[in-house]
């Protein structure tokens, strides 16, 4: 008789294409299925981007509703439910300071191993309701916890105040990125209509304000003028896509921005652009920072958060988004940039331990998983 898996429950607000949605179906893809399986909460309702996919891996999703609208009781009863019946020996969360939540609902089931996961530096509504929420996540992810993680040091600090904590970046599949072949960067041209005489600028992510589309579309709207063989590609969907359209309207620039929607083939469009922007209020880390260098594409991001990202090998600068003109200067300089060689990407991402190998070797060493992983 073989030995029992170790069943680990996924907690997540969705399992839409978002960061930490994808970093961690990334781990899934590679994870040792042999030993372990992974079923996903989210509070989302309606079909989810990675659903399918989890289904066909033999995962599980369970949906439940968000305790924005069923109240943290109802969430918290939930919770408990889901984890009792299913007989999981570790509950992992992603879900800033309702991580404390989830890990008082292990806690009461009595789950042996608890993670709690920072993955961002802030949150979009900040006010005294929410800071109260965080203060009480923090006290529960500090009581009840097992193992604290973080994608940065800041996202670190954010979530678990004074508490010890361990650094996991978001790790990527980095190989992939370097493997794409020019005729699916001309597919994808073409399927978008993209001449190949133009510099693409790219931007990915979902449309929520701490994404910062707005200032995207005004400092294009300025970069433009002077460089008409420009065009800015928007990847994603979100809540504010409908308003960011109506302002890509607003500044005639509906001939040079693209909308795509959510896109499977990532890895391809960071080979399409020429440089990624990334003008981010706030991020635990920035994973699309790490996707675009795999690629050797330069990145512009804003100075607002975290550079942990910054593999340095010189393809990211920071610029300040109260300084428009700054990043027209920063953007020309970038695509000088000379892209580096295969052999230096791959030896920054080890070095950095921003590989999915390691990432996959810390979580099972934490998950209990008691062989060698093979990645051949």
């Amino acid at each position: 008789m073989g030995t029992k898996k170790i069943k680990v429950l996924q907690v997540l607000a969705s399992l839409q294409c978002g960061g930490a949605e994808s970093r961690i179906l990334d781990v899934y893809r590679k994870i040792n299925l042999s030993e372990i399986e992974f079923d996903f909460v989210c509070m989302q309702e309606g079909k989810q981007f990675y659903e399918d996919e989890i289904c066909l891996r033999g995962g599980k999703v369970i949906k439940i509703q968000h305790p924005r609208s069923s109240g943290a009781v109802r969430n918290l009863i939930q919770l408990v439910t889901i984890i009792k019946e299913g007989d999981y020996d570790v509950v992992h969360a992603h879900t800033s300071f309702h991580c404390g939540l989830v890990m008082f609902a292990a806690w009461i089931s009595k789950v042996p191993v608890r993670v709690a996961h920072a993955r961002t530096t802030s949150t979009e509504h900040q006010n005294w309701k929410n800071k109260i929420f965080l203060m009480i996540g923090r006290s529960l992810i500090g009581r009840l916890s097992t193992d604290r993680l973080a994608v940065s040091d800041e996202a670190g600090k954010y979530l678990f105040g004074g508490k010890q904590y361990r650094i996991v970046p978001n790790a990527i599949d980095y190989k992939k990125y370097g493997s794409i072949q020019e005729n699916q960067i001309e597919a994808l041209k073409k399927e978008f209509l993209i001449p190949d005489n133009k510099t693409i600028i790219g931007m990915v992510g979902r449309f929520e304000p701490m994404k910062n589309h707005e200032f995207a579309v005004k400092w294009f709207a300025r970069y433009a003028k002077k460089n008409y063989q420009s065009m800015l590609i928007f990847v994603g969907d979100g809540p504010k896509r409908a308003y960011i359209e109506e302002l890509v309207k607003s500044f005639n620039l509906c001939k040079q921005v693209v909308f795509t929607g959510i896109r499977k083939d990532i890895d391809v469009w960071m080979n399409v652009f020429d440089v990624l922007i990334v003008p981010s209020l706030y991020e635990g880390l920035g994973g699309v920072i790490l996707e675009a260098q795999a690629a050797g594409t330069p990145v512009l991001k804003s100075d607002s958060f975290t550079d942990a990202a910054d593999l340095n090998i010189g393809l990211v600068s920071s610029v300040s988004v109260e300084k428009y003109e700054n990043w027209n200067a920063e953007i020309e300089m970038l695509l000088n940039v000379q892209k580096p060689s295969a052999n230096t990407i791959q030896k920054a991402f080890c070095d950095k331990e921003y590989s999915l190998e390691k990432e996959i070797e810390i979580l099972e060493g934490i998950y209990g998983v008691s062989s060698a992983h093979n990645f051949d």
